[in-house]
């Protein structure tokens, strides 16, 4: 497993520093994988019969023209991606040029949003036993990025999704101009590693008790337990990625997907020195930390 940053930011970008750009060249899948989505997408339909072939956006590259930073993305569906993680589970001897290759054709998109509230704490939600992965774990608000979050409107401001998202699952309604963008993230590892959009409020949000009562209203609320809330705090930051953070009062899994997030939200708040530090916990661990030109990922980035 590793931690790859595909872009960081010196500063957090507002809304009309960083746009979204919807490009209409085709995904390119390989063949391997061409040859057995139907296969792979009944497989999945057997588990899970509540799942359907909704649109997604893939990410291509980001441009950046000096004014402004363009995420680009391009529609695919939903099938594509769950052939390509079929194929890679049923090839577990690939190498990995093989991998990497196969993985950075598809990378479906989503969010990650590192939010803090007025008290000084981050929100954290202890998924459900419901939900179909990572059950039981803590986790950052995350979610998609769809096409669908655009319908009506034009696809230009890329914190939409982010915002849908946290009023989903913490309740709090958020305009799309609260959030700031810090960059790109992705867990490495064997079949997931697509990449994550991390966004963050601008100003600290409501208490940690006023946000326990907005997600009581929270449409998404089923998906977790409850909210749970860590001090915003460089040290404990560091715990968390280093895998020591214990959260007061219960025993929880603070899930790994959450680390690339934090390191930018770290970074952002406390500094390169810090974020050197988070890279040294991690590779102590044996999970390195994998800067990534733009211009250097497969598939036209």
């Amino acid at each position: 497993m590793k931690i790859q940053i595909l872009k960081r930011n010196p500063r957090i970008l507002r809304n009309d520093e960083v746009s979204l750009k919807v490009s209409d060249e085709p995904v390119e899948v390989p063949e391997p994988i061409a040859n057995i989505l139907e296969e792979a997408w009944s497989k999945k339909l057997a588990q899970n019969p509540r799942m359907f072939n909704a649109e997604r956006f893939y990410y291509l590259r980001t441009e950046d023209n000096g004014q402004r930073q363009e995420v680009v993305v391009a529609r695919c569906d939903y099938k594509t991606f769950i052939g390509r993680i079929q194929y890679l589970e049923e090839h577990p001897d690939l190498s990995e040029t093989e991998l990497s290759d196969i993985v950075n054709r598809i990378t479906i998109m989503g969010v990650a949003n590192v939010i803090e509230t007025e008290d000084g704490m981050l929100i954290f939600g202890k998924r459900s036993m419901e939900v179909t992965e990572e059950k039981g774990k803590v986790m950052l608000p995350c979610g998609g990025f769809m096409p669908k979050h655009y319908e009506g409107l034009q696809p230009r401001d890329i914190m939409i999704p982010s915002a849908k998202q946290i009023e989903d699952e913490v309740g709090r309604k958020t305009l799309p101009s609260e959030l700031g963008y810090l960059g790109i993230t992705r867990k490495f590892d064997f079949a997931a590693a697509n990449p994550d959009l991390v966004f963050s409020f601008l100003q600290p949000i409501e208490t940690s008790s006023e946000i326990i009562s907005l997600f009581d209203k929270a449409r998404d609320k089923w998906e977790h337990d409850r909210l749970l809330f860590v001090p915003a705090k460089p040290e404990v930051l560091l715990d968390l990625i280093d895998g020591k953070y214990i959260h007061t009062g219960s025993k929880v899994d603070f899930s790994f997907s959450g680390v690339g997030p934090l390191m930018l939200y770290g970074m952002n708040k406390f500094g390169d020195l810090w974020y050197e530090a988070g890279v040294k916990k991690l590779t102590a661990r044996g999970i390195p930390v994998e800067e990534i030109s733009i211009d250097r990922v497969v598939g036209g980035i």
